[in-house]
């Protein structure tokens, strides 16, 4: 995995949750699988502190709004500094 594919896909969970009618089961999954392919596909450097809540924490967001504000500022923070 590259820098580029991480945002990528960070994105397409971001849009996701931009959604009118939010999918949270597709939340789930992409979010899973995108730290399943960080475990294994790692080597290189990201901020783990901002991406891996963002991927762990999809329920707290789900249950708390104001909570998913913050985490999404964070993201797209990262996400227009690349």
């Amino acid at each position: 995995m590259t820098i580029d594919e991480l945002r990528s896909a960070l994105a397409e969970i971001l849009s996701e949750e931009e959604a009118a009618a939010i999918d949270w089961n597709r939340v789930q999954d992409l979010s899973l699988a995108l730290l399943g392919r960080l475990q294994t596909d790692g080597g290189f450097e990201f901020p783990v502190e901002i991406v891996i809540p963002y991927l762990t924490d999809f329920h707290l967001r789900r249950a708390d709004r104001e909570e998913a504000g913050r985490q999404q500022d964070r993201l797209i923070q990262y996400l227009r500094a690349g």
